[in-house]
């Protein structure tokens, strides 16, 4: 039993040291990012550092408003749930029909003119940065930094 408390002892110094050196090294991580201004790195460290331990609870209410606090009372209210949400009468095709019959013809009045060098300027300045970047792995910091040839190949192949 000595034993056993003594290599508890070490094992819980050892993490508490490591506790430690990880903050301190998350503390320097920060510490660099604010000095060179990388704010998006600033908040990310700050999210991770306050989001703590999450505590799940799995206590789920009948229809009465009662806890229950069996597994399987749980997994049959949940099977109720997604039968009601899942399980509904069709919709009705002939009252859809009628709404759309009834319907006013849609206006199709958009300009067709060829798009301009301006417009294609202005929508890319409105693009945010440190976005996810599409299939071809082109992100609005390139088509910022691309200058006036990219707003002008860009509106060439738009129009």
């Amino acid at each position: 039993m000595a034993e056993y408390r003594k290599l508890n002892r070490k094992c819980n110094a050892a993490i508490r040291s490591d506790r430690r050196k990880f903050w301190n090294d998350q503390a320097e991580c920060l510490e660099k990012a604010a000095q060179t201004n990388s704010f998006s790195q600033v908040f990310k460290i700050l999210r991770r550092a306050r989001a703590g331990r999450s505590i799940k609870t799995s206590l789920e209410k009948d229809r009465e408003g009662h806890i229950i606090n069996n597994e399987s009372g749980c997994i049959s209210r949940w099977m109720e749930h997604f039968s009601n949400l899942l399980h509904r009468p069709p919709a009705s095709l002939d009252r859809d029909l009628e709404a759309s019959s009834h319907a006013a013809e849609p206006s199709l009045e958009c300009s067709t003119d060829p798009v301009t060098v301006d417009e294609v300027k202005k929508a890319v300045q409105l693009l945010k940065n440190n976005r996810a970047p599409g299939i071809r792995k082109i992100t609005s910091e390139m088509l910022k930094a691309g200058g006036n040839n990219i707003i002008r190949w860009m509106t060439h192949i738009i129009n």
